[in-house]
């Protein structure tokens, strides 16, 4: 680590309301990934973060902003390069003002989607929000900044209204008397965007959308043994504008990795043999399965449900059902004495925290991707990284994409997501046995050059992918122009 670095680190003790971490208490990523840092900042306030940059600045000393530092499998707190003091905003709680009328409301970074959630049941219960499988605990602002995916809608629209402090101290927001919640917009040059997946500030809040809840719901599950065949089911349901809200679509492996998770958490006492029967029987082993909702008001939702069945390919299997009928259906079929009976029962009882995502719910069913025994992804017993690739509507893709995995000998699950434009984006999580964070890095340089060559570029990118990303020429005169030093997230796509 720079000596002279280490020798300037007396400074942070000068500094009010501010917390420090020293490096060799830092954790590593999912992956084991770890790199040489200093130390670790949490300031409390606008006015310690202020101060830290400054002394940053004058001292030339790079900084790494994190919102809440668990970006899950893309790197989580760390930063792209060495030498890097990290600035964790997870103290900064605020949540408000909300406007109603436009269904906006103010946070800051450090508040997690059951922050959030548990505000608006308790202060404005007639909202919910695009919640992400990220993780209950995760930061809206950082994963809405990276582009996250929710089960609503991508979030790439959702946060505007920005306040973002710059490496020279400025506050860059929108002028109050030519900007509102209710045209997030605004008026001129569009320059919010600036600020996602980028390097050239550090965000201190803004209004996030959120959404009214709806008088009913239904749960829509087509599950098919051809992927292919599964994607256009759904392609047609959103050109046929039956379905609006975003399809996750479940490999076997992926699968296989939740729903034996699932069953696992809701019912501690059961025998594996008993676990593989439900697997079996609800052929979490041989299928893919797509899941999205419909929200609504209740003869629109019950309309649209029963036209889905007319539209899907007959060799799918389609089910839709009501968080009421799921609870119904779990608590009567386990009072049955016949084994596979109960089996519904079993199987019920454990889809329902994934329901609750496509209801608003934050949960951390993502975390049963991974094999981890603990709550933090980043002591599992597995090593595990996200990569993903959006895939363009040619013959194949989906194939391509396998084949090009199953080459490499790699252990995988994917998801693949279906937005309303039909636009297909697969979620791939490699699996690693704990010692073989070489084969990751590996993996992680040769995966992303391939998937790129291929023409599946990804829509987002951790940590260690950042230098083989190849990003255009215009993303180093924008830092040149913020940030001449270069000091904020340094190697963070650009």
């Amino acid at each position: 680590m720079d000596t002279q670095l280490m020798s300037q680190l007396h400074v942070w003790d000068k500094v009010d309301d501010l917390e420090v971490i020293p490096g060799d208490k830092i954790e590593p990523a999912m992956s084991r990934t770890t790199r040489e840092v200093p130390c670790l900042l949490k300031p409390a306030t606008r006015e310690t973060l202020i101060e830290v940059v400054s002394i940053a600045r004058e001292r030339k000393i790079r900084i790494y902003p994190v919102s809440l530092g668990k970006n899950w499998g893309y790197g989580a707190h760390l930063p792209v390069e060495n030498d890097c003091v990290i600035v964790s905003l997870e103290k900064w709680k605020k949540i408000g003002p909300c406007d109603p009328q436009s269904g906006k409301i103010y946070i800051e970074p450090g508040v997690s989607q059951i922050e959030l959630y548990n505000y608006l049941e308790e202060n404005h219960p007639e909202f919910t929000f695009n919640v992400t499988g990220a993780g209950s605990d995760t930061s809206i602002i950082g994963n809405t900044l990276e582009r996250g995916i929710g089960y609503y809608r991508s979030r790439a629209n959702e946060l505007h209204g920005l306040e973002v402090l710059t490496i020279d101290g400025e506050i860059i927001k929108q002028d109050p008397r030519l900007w509102h919640p209710s045209h997030p917009e605004g008026i001129g040059t569009g320059w919010e965007g600036l600020f996602f997946q980028s390097n050239f500030g550090i965000v201190l809040g803004g209004w996030f959308t959120l959404l009214p809840k709806q008088e009913s719901t239904t749960f829509i599950s087509i599950r098919n043994f051809d992927l292919d065949t599964l994607l256009d089911d759904f392609k047609a349901l959103y050109r046929e504008r039956i379905l609006d809200e975003i399809v996750h679509i479940a490999d076997p492996g992926r699968k296989i990795y939740v729903m034996k998770g699932l069953i696992l958490k809701t019912q501690p006492n059961i025998s594996e043999e008993q676990v593989e029967e439900v697997l079996e029987q609800f052929g979490s082993k041989k299928n893919f399965q797509g899941l999205t909702a419909i929200h609504g008001r209740k003869a629109v939702v019950k309309a649209a449900a029963k036209e889905i069945k007319k539209i899907i390919s007959p060799s799918s299997t389609l089910d839709a059902f009501t968080p009421e009928k799921v609870k119904r259906v779990a608590g009567l079929t386990r009072k049955i004495p016949i084994r596979k009976i109960q089996n519904v029962g079993i199987f019920m009882e454990s889809i329902q925290e994934i329901l609750l995502l496509s209801n608003g719910n934050p949960t951390n069913i993502g975390h049963l991707s991974i094999t981890m025994e603990g709550d933090n992804p980043n002591y599992a017993d597995e090593l595990a990284v996200y990569l993903n690739a959006t895939l363009p509507p040619r013959e194949n893709a989906t194939s391509e994409l396998r084949a090009m995995l199953e080459d490499k000998g790699y252990k995988y699950s994917i998801t693949y997501i279906v937005n309303k434009d039909q636009a297909v984006s697969a979620i791939i999580t490699l699996h690693f046995e704990v010692g073989e964070s070489e084969k990751v890095q590996e993996a992680l340089r040769t995966l992303t050059v391939a998937l790129i060559e291929h023409g599946f570029p990804p829509y987002r990118a951790g940590i260690d992918q950042m230098k083989y990303l190849g990003m255009p020429d215009i993303t180093r005169k924008l830092k040149d122009y913020f940030d001449p030093q270069h000091l904020i997230a340094p190697g963070r796509y650009t």
